[in-house]
């Protein structure tokens, strides 16, 4: 088993991975041409998983939690809660906190609902989806046989939103959100992946659904007129409003376990179990 030491190594990798792709890019590269090397550096916490385990444990121990991280025999409806369910409560949940806010919604039935599905693969495989098998399939479990579940979801998302930074100055799709919104969804968008991991027997595949969900739902429900300063400020307020209603909802009904069966001392510390093990 890889120890919980393990994943600050993991950190430096990804970061060292993905900015040796993108700070070039940003520097040496056309705007209109940046995309695929975005793309490629979205890999960086995949990749540096892969090294780690692989340095750490050898070949046997990388194909194990290759085999257990990518499980795919699961339960339906955990797939349809990480595509499907989750990824369009939340996207509801932001509009309908928009329209009490004062919004005047422009959402329609008559849109190409199909789009959703084929965006949702491709940006599960190489939009975003594709980083986690890193941040929960790897870092997540690590942290979590040192701290509590909630504490080190709240640290896979600090280092994820770092992670970004570099993306920032380039021609990524995200870089209008403020980082400080940023940060506070991104942590509890976190909670609420963790919970999904660990309750889909730790397959790595519904999160990546819900990430790819997550980074397309939004637009399926288009707004009409700006309640704060900017419709940026707006649609990043009700996301980080969302994901934290969503996130609170589980540590309440998970007790804070966040769906990791094991016990957990007061303190946050973790106690005698299994859980979780690579």
């Amino acid at each position: 088993m890889v120890s919980h030491r393990s994943v600050w190594m993991f950190f430096g990798l990804t970061l060292l991975v993905s900015w040796m792709i993108w700070i070039p890019t940003q520097l040496l590269v056309p705007e209109n041409d940046q995309l695929p090397l975005l793309l490629l550096g979205g890999f960086g916490p995949f990749l540096a998983a892969i090294i780690v385990i692989g340095v750490k444990e050898g070949k046997t121990a990388l194909k194990q939690w290759l085999r257990e991280t990518f499980r795919v025999r699961l339960n339906v409806l955990w797939y349809l809660a990480g595509g499907v369910f989750l990824p369009f409560g939340i996207g509801l949940l932001h509009h309908s906190l928009y329209l009490l806010a004062g919004g005047k919604s422009a959402f329609s039935f008559d849109q190409i609902w199909g789009i959703y599905l084929a965006e949702l693969v491709s940006t599960a495989l190489v939009g975003g989806g594709n980083e986690e098998p890193g941040w929960r399939g790897f870092a997540t479990p690590c942290l979590m046989t040192k701290f509590h579940p909630i504490v080190a979801s709240f640290i896979v998302g600090v280092f994820w939103v770092f992670w970004h930074i570099p993306l920032y100055f380039g021609s990524w799709g995200g870089k209008d959100q403020p980082l400080l919104w940023f940060f506070i969804y991104a942590t509890g968008l976190s909670i609420i992946m963790t919970w999904l991991f660990f309750r889909s027997s730790k397959s790595v595949v519904p999160v990546m659904l819900l990430h790819a969900g997550t980074n397309i739902v939004f637009d399926f429900f288009p707004r009409t007129n700006v309640i704060f300063s900017s419709a940026d400020l707006d649609f990043n307020v009700f996301k980080a409003s969302a994901y934290w209603i969503v996130a609170l909802i589980i540590i309440v009904v998970t007790k804070g376990k966040l769906g990791c069966r094991d016990e957990y001392s007061g303190s946050g510390g973790r106690r005698a179990g299994s859980c979780p093990a690579l």
